[in-house]
C-alpha cells in the first residue's frame, strides 16, 4: 500500500471515530449538566409518564378506568386505588365495574368483590363484601327501573344499604353505569399518580448517562476512552505522513506551480 493510499484510509477511519466519539461526548455531556442540575430543575422525584421510556424499562402505563358521577369523576388507577376527581380516596381493588350517585347524596362505586359508598367529598363511610353477602363478583352497577342494582354472573340484584340485602330481580330495564374516558387533564393528573416502580427522570438520565440504559454499564466510558485512543493514534499517523501530496493539491496551487514552471521554461 502506498503513503498517498494510507493516508487516505486513515482519514476516512479518523472521520468515523470522530463522529461516534463526538455522539458519545454529547450523550455524556448533556446528561452530566442535566443530572447537575436535577434538584434545581425538580427532576428529582418526577415521574416518568412517557410511554416509550416506560416501554424501555418495561413498565406499563397505568389503566384508568372513570365513571362520570354528578359534577365529579370517580375512577380506578392501576387497578387498585380509588380516585375522587383527582384525589386518593379509597384502595378498589378487582375490576372497576363503574360508579352512581345516591338519592342521600352519597357516591358508590363497584371493584371487583366489594361495594364501596361514599360520602359527596370523598369520605369513605362503608366498604360492603362477602361479610354482608354481596353477590360477588359485580360485573356492572346501575339502575333497574330507576333504583340502584348491580349484575353479578348475569343476575340482576337490587342494592339495600340500610339492611343491607341485595334482593335478586327479575329481568327489568337495566341502565348501567358507563364507563368512559376522563377529560385528557384529568387524565394527566390521574396518569402521575399511577405505579411506575419509582423511575423518576434523574434515575432515568442516570442511567443513560452511565450506559445502563442500553445495557452497557461500565462499558460506556471504556468505549469513550477506545475512541479517544483511535482517534489520536490516526491523528498522530496522519502527522506523521506528513503533508498533503501533489496529487491532492488543492486546484489554484496546482494553476499557480503549472504557470511558474511554464515561465522559467520561457
Amino acid at each position: 500500500m502506498t503513503r498517498h493510499h494510507l493516508r487516505l484510509l486513515l482519514r476516512a477511519w479518523h472521520r468515523r471515530f470522530g463522529i461516534v466519539l463526538a455522539l458519545l461526548v454529547l450523550l455524556v455531556a448533556i446528561t452530566g449538566i442535566l443530572i447537575n442540575h436535577a434538584d434545581g430543575w425538580h427532576l428529582a422525584g418526577k415521574p416518568v409518564r412517557s410511554g416509550l421510556v416506560l416501554a424501555w424499562y418495561g413498565i406499563e402505563s397505568p389503566k384508568i378506568q372513570s365513571a362520570a358521577v354528578a359534577d365529579h369523576w370517580l375512577s380506578q388507577v392501576g387497578g387498585d386505588r380509588l380516585f375522587l376527581d383527582d384525589r386518593n380516596v379509597a384502595y378498589c381493588t378487582g375490576s372497576f365495574a363503574g360508579a352512581m350517585g345516591l338519592d342521600d347524596g352519597s357516591l358508590l362505586a363497584a371493584c371487583g368483590d366489594e361495594l364501596l359508598q361514599l360520602t359527596a367529598d370523598g369520605q369513605l363511610i362503608e366498604r360492603l363484601g362477602a361479610v354482608y353477602g354481596l353477590p360477588a363478583p359485580v360485573t356492572k352497577l346501575g339502575f333497574c327501573d330507576g333504583r340502584p342494582c348491580l349484575e353479578s354472573t348475569g343476575q340482576l340484584y337490587g342494592i339495600d344499604l340500610v339492611t343491607p340485602a341485595w334482593p335478586p330481580l327479575a329481568p327489568s330495564a337495566f341502565k348501567p353505569a358507563d364507563l368512559r374516558a376522563p377529560p385528557p387533564a384529568l387524565a394527566k393528573k390521574l396518569a402521575d399518580h399511577g405505579d411506575t416502580g419509582a423511575l423518576d427522570w434523574e434515575r432515568f438520565l442516570l442511567d443513560l448517562h452511565s450506559g445502563r440504559l442500553f445495557g452497557l454499564g461500565p462499558w460506556l466510558m471504556d468505549l469513550l476512552a477506545i475512541g479517544l485512543i483511535l482517534i489520536a493514534i490516526s491523528g498522530l499517523c496522519l502527522w506523521w505522513l506528513g503533508g498533503r501530496p501533489v496529487g491532492e493539491m488543492k486546484p489554484h496551487r496546482q494553476k499557480a506551480i503549472r504557470k511558474l514552471l511554464r515561465d522559467k521554461q520561457q
